[in-house]
């Protein structure tokens, strides 16, 4: 399950979404696509829900969108906003 670190909120805006990292001050903005792959996660959903609702939403091939949503995941655990 992946979740959002404590002290790193969460907000969707009109452009996808905002991580905010309460310890360092900064924030991360994400697009809507990743954004939608986010909510599934952090409802509980695995990555292939994830990867199934943005195809259910946008017109994407699969290996694009299975690359990103593990790019994303990948680069939001470096920077340690997600466990």
């Amino acid at each position: 399950m992946i979740r959002l670190r404590e002290r790193v909120d969460f907000a969707e805006t009109d452009y996808g979404t905002a991580l905010f990292d309460e310890l360092s001050g900064l924030y991360w903005l994400v697009n809507s696509t990743g954004a939608l792959a986010l909510r599934v996660l952090f409802d509980g959903g695995d990555i292939d829900q994830a990867i199934a609702a943005v195809l259910d939403r946008y017109l994407v091939d699969r290996d694009t969108v299975t690359r990103d949503v593990h790019n994303l995941l990948a680069r939001l655990r470096e920077a340690g906003l997600v466990t």
